[in-house]
């Protein structure tokens, strides 16, 4: 409450107090949505989400992120945004107040999820079929380990849920490049997608997933001709895709065209700066596997940073990259910089972001087209800067931030420039905004410092 009132937005709130168990259900019939924004840390991740079976139970349309078990527990049955995304998070309960018609089909499809899936009886008798199974179940051959592997990982079958909620919930036309089986798919079009198009390779696995998306094409993804207009997609979806490719680069150039103006990109990208893979090159080992980072059918490796260099030269700007961690950064102390060691390999002086680096078995990506009007309006800035002419820098920085008051890199630069006219209340609020979102933004923090620093009493 104190942070609503410190920004200045607590009378668009009202914030209620602690109510005794049996009269949740209540609350949550008096509410419209129910909205858990959940946030892992290094050290927690949602465990079950209760509350949000609660509301489903009560037919209250429910709204999460992809925190945790979170997704398995909502299924389709409600909006899952990423975590740590005001804007999507914005997007998906703008997009539930705006129809009636969405609001009650959640609803159903929460109470009979609740009902179906999480009635105490249904768990207990599931449990108890897990267990008989188990006991049941003979010792399994490990004479065909490759096949032993695709049966595990279905491969072909993901549902892909971080991804799925990934894509824009107004999204309407889709292509999911290598669709598997249409799973992620069939799950969009279900959300309420008009149209989810499938790239396929493997001629059978594509004849499987006409069965769940409005189309596939069955091909080479680098060199099949779309039959679509320019800009038919409003999202384009590569996920575990980029580093199978020949030549990955020429394949977004050439997806880039049907990419609507206002469209996404969505992708995960194994990243090989992966501890685990430096510890084995530092052994001379790079064994090739069946799954996983080093997965024999990759042929393009990628770090952050070369993520970063792709996704520019194919004319794109990230908007949103998250990660999936291994386990293990959450056993290093809090906020970890410095030394770093595993097997024979020492890396000295990291950042805390290059520590984490180092943990991130993939990366999650979302981008769109970069902005030409963006690129515009940074050389008429650019322009005032140089000419010294702070004020006009300033006056088109805000222009911007009316329409989009959360874009960091605006907020960052529109301090940096309060900060030089004299302005440093201004840059302050600035900087509080980042950092609301992004708590360890290195330029934030220390140009946060810079200025406190500046404002104390000059004791000389």
């Amino acid at each position: 409450m104190a942070r609503a009132e410190e920004i200045g937005i607590a009378k668009l709130f009202l914030f209620i107090e602690g109510h005794p168990y049996d009269r949740m259900r209540d609350l949550y019939n008096a509410a419209d949505i129910f909205v858990l924004p959940s946030i892992s840390t290094r050290m927690w991740k949602e465990q079950f989400g209760m509350v949000l079976v609660e509301a489903m139970a009560c037919g209250t349309p429910v709204i999460s992120t992809t925190s945790g078990s979170i997704p398995e527990v909502v299924g389709n049955a409600g909006i899952l945004v990423p975590a740590n995304d005001p804007g999507e998070l914005a997007g998906a309960i703008a997009l539930l107040c705006s129809s009636d018609e969405l609001l009650d089909e959640l609803g159903r499809k929460g109470r009979a999820r609740a009902v179906e899936r999480f009635d105490s009886r249904t768990v207990a008798k599931r449990v108890g079929e897990v267990f008989a199974k188990v006991l049941e179940r003979p010792a399994r051959s490990a004479d065909s380990p490759r096949q032993e592997a695709a049966e595990d990982r279905g491969y072909f079958q993901q549902e892909r849920r971080e991804i799925e909620a990934m894509v824009p919930a107004g999204a309407s036309r889709i292509l999911d490049v290598g669709c598997g089986e249409g799973m992620l798919g069939r799950i969009l079009l279900q959300k309420g997608a008009a149209e989810v198009v499938g790239i396929e390779a493997d001629p059978a696995v594509a004849r499987r997933a006409q069965e769940n998306l409005s189309r596939v094409l069955q091909g080479d993804a680098e060199s099949l001709v779309l039959p679509f207009e320019d800009g038919h997609f409003d999202c384009i979806v590569l996920a575990d895709v980029l580093e199978h490719l020949r030549d990955p680069l020429s394949t977004m150039i050439r997806l880039h065209r049907y990419l609507s103006d206002s469209g996404t990109i969505v992708a995960s990208i194994p990243n090989v700066r992966f501890f685990e893979v430096i510890r084995r090159l530092a052994e001379g080992r790079w064994e090739y596997e069946e799954f996983g980072i080093l997965d024999k059918t990759h042929l393009r490796f990628f770090t952050k940073k070369e993520i970063e260099v792709l996704f520019h030269q194919a004319g794109l700007e990230l908007t949103g990259i998250s990660e999936n961690l291994s386990p293990l950064y959450d056993t290093l102390p809090s906020a970890h910089s410095g030394d770093v060691s595993f097997g024979r390999v020492t890396l000295r002086d990291l950042t805390r972001e290059e520590t984490k680096d180092l943990f991130v078995f993939q990366y999650l990506i979302v981008a769109r087209k970069a902005d030409s009007e963006a690129r515009g309006r940074d050389r008429r800035v650019s322009g005032a800067l140089a000419s010294g002419d702070l004020e006009s820098a300033r006056s088109m920085l805000e222009e911007f931030l009316e329409e989009h008051p959360l874009d960091t890199d605006t907020l960052l630069r529109h301090s940096e420039i309060c900060s030089l006219l004299g302005r440093k209340d201004e840059a302050l609020a600035d900087l509080d905004k980042i950092l609301l979102f992004e708590p360890h933004h290195k330029q934030a923090l220390d140009l946060r410092t810079e200025l406190h620093s500046s404002l104390l009493p000059n004791k000389g």
